[in-house]
């Protein structure tokens, strides 16, 4: 088994905890957190597909067991849970249309199964690679139907930072360490432009266009997709340069199970938005940041704690599995 790298799993710690913090917030639906969560959106999923690529392989056993089953089995129980949680709503149990949040699951699908057209030494083909990559994220918002059929949209607009990934393995064991501080004050000064830009101009970019799900109404939002996909990728590198290399306990321990933490963490997301939005009550900023803090660490907690429960099952199925054949 390979050793592995603890600032990756922080990163993915902290990324994993961004994901249902910025789903709480949005379940809470406080004006006051929306710059907030629009930064978070900004940048912990190009991030979170950056680290993917980074560590993905093409092996078909893989992808049946990491991707295709947990896919066919949660995109099942998340139509039948909200089936039974908001019945007046219409729900269709499609595989073509992944429900919510997972269309992460099967936008992984669809970018791994592109690393063997990806995979080569020369540098020229890695640069026509992103070139097209880059394309994907103009071409995205052009995608009829891709706001929900097979994700597409979201499945073009992020595979970018999914090749970048990729074509950083070879460098993933010192990436982002010990850098120039010049180029460490250039990543800063260029963040702070930014996040003051976008200060200004936040109100007037819609939600679905941070999350690369907004199909284009003219040329404008082009441009803006663009910015918003740039803005992402200067975020991400200073994020990963501001994560420590050491084994923070539980942080390390938890960035190591983030796939089923993604997948279960939505159920509590979904019950908890269903039953606040009966309460007819609306939280002040205070309550939207108290309340979504705490319960993201307590479903980040337990789903970690399934998770591993998950884990060492399995093995224990393996074991047992290897022995009856033997």
């Amino acid at each position: 088994m390979k050793e592995r790298i603890v600032k990756w799993d922080n990163a993915k710690a902290i990324l994993i905890f961004l994901v249902v913090f910025g789903h709480f917030l949005t379940a809470f639906k406080c004006v006051e957190t929306e710059y907030l969560y629009k930064v978070i959106y900004l940048f912990h999923m190009p991030a979170f597909v950056f680290l993917t690529g980074m560590f993905s392989g093409f092996n078909i056993n893989k992808i049946v067991k990491r991707i295709l089953i947990p896919y066919f089995v949660f995109q099942t129980l998340y139509v039948l849970f909200s089936f039974v949680l908001m019945p007046d709503r219409i729900y269709k149990l499609s595989y073509l249309y992944p429900h919510w949040l997972m269309w992460y699951m099967f936008s992984l699908l669809g970018w791994t199964i592109t690393i063997p057209l990806l995979k080569t030494k020369n540098k020229r083909h890695k640069f026509v690679a992103i070139i097209i990559a880059s394309l994907c994220v103009v071409v995205s918002g052009y995608i009829p139907g891709g706001i929900s059929f097979l994700s597409a949209s979201r499945m073009f607009s992020f595979y970018i930072f999914f090749v970048l990934g990729y074509y950083c393995k070879k460098y993933k064991d010192n990436l982002f360490q010990n850098m120039n501080n010049k180029y460490k004050f250039f990543f800063v000064l260029i963040t702070v432009i930014v996040l003051v830009v976008f200060a200004f101009y936040y109100k007037s970019v819609d939600m679905d266009v941070v999350r690369q799900v907004a199909p284009y109404a003219s040329i404008q939002d082009v441009l803006i997709k663009i910015l918003t996909i740039s803005a992402g990728l200067v975020l991400s590198i200073l994020f990963f340069m501001m994560i420590p290399n050491r084994k923070i306990k539980i942080l390390t321990n938890i960035g190591s199970h983030t796939l089923y933490i993604y997948l279960l963490h939505g159920f509590v997301v979904r019950y908890i938005e269903y039953l606040y939005a009966n309460l007819e009550v609306q939280f002040t900023f205070v309550q939207t940041m108290l309340y979504s803090i705490i319960l993201s660490v307590i479903v980040c907690l337990i789903c970690w704690a399934v998770s591993s429960l998950i884990r060492v099952l399995s093995k224990k199925v393996k074991k047992h599995t290897i022995i009856d054949d033997k």
